[in-house]
């Protein structure tokens, strides 16, 4: 049996033995199956607080699918009930999240850990309708987290040559001054200061 381009609140497919299914979109994200052998091509689960999209997938259960009981679509929380989850959903997907208030793109966090820096989350941010989007390379549970500001980080190391020095020797002072921060810094003042004695 074959199933094309629908939009539905939930999809209940009770003793079919096969089934391909092409662009459903459930907008409770409520898919229940006992079929042996689903086929689903563009599925997309979606709600207020977000979407989310694979591409491809396959249910291959013995026992019943609900995906009610599976994937949940919450505020700024997308995921999977990890005890519950099935193979069928460790894929790639296209996450969306509806309703944030960043004031620039956040950090994408995977079961707390930042992925956004990472090849497995590519994410960008449309601050004018405070929407996130999402490409990642397996489901897991997804959020975001306000990202810190870049800030300048400047490091000051010195040292002499000859330590210690003779009375009327020279002495060679060499100061190093690096920003290791993740932003430019500007108008840096360095203010050093010398033993009394000390001449130039």
């Amino acid at each position: 049996e074959n199933l094309t381009d629908v939009t539905l609140t939930q999809l209940y497919l009770n003793n079919v033995t096969e089934i391909n299914i092409t662009n459903v979109t459930l907008s409770r994200h409520g898919l229940y199956t006992n079929a042996s052998n689903v086929t689903i091509i563009n599925l997309t689960f979606t709600n207020t607080n977000g979407t989310i999209y694979v591409p491809s997938t396959i249910i291959n259960d013995t026992e019943e699918f609900n995906s009610s009981q599976r994937v949940f679509i919450e505020n700024n929380l997308i995921g999977i009930y990890a005890e519950l989850s099935p193979t069928a959903f460790n894929t790639s997907a296209e996450l969306t999240f509806y309703g944030l208030s960043y004031s620039q793109t956040p950090y994408l966090l995977k079961d707390g850990v930042r992925c956004d820096n990472t090849s497995a989350c590519n994410i960008s941010y449309d601050v004018t309708n405070n929407v996130l989007y999402a490409n990642v390379s397996s489901f897991s549970n997804y959020t975001s987290s306000e990202s810190t500001p870049s800030q300048p980080n400047i490091s000051v190391i010195k040292s002499d040559s000859p330590d210690p020095v003779l009375n009327g020797s020279l002495i060679n002072y060499t100061i190093n001054i690096t920003n290791i921060g993740e932003a430019n810094a500007t108008n840096v003042t360095l203010i050093e200061t010398y033993p009394e004695d000390t001449t130039f």
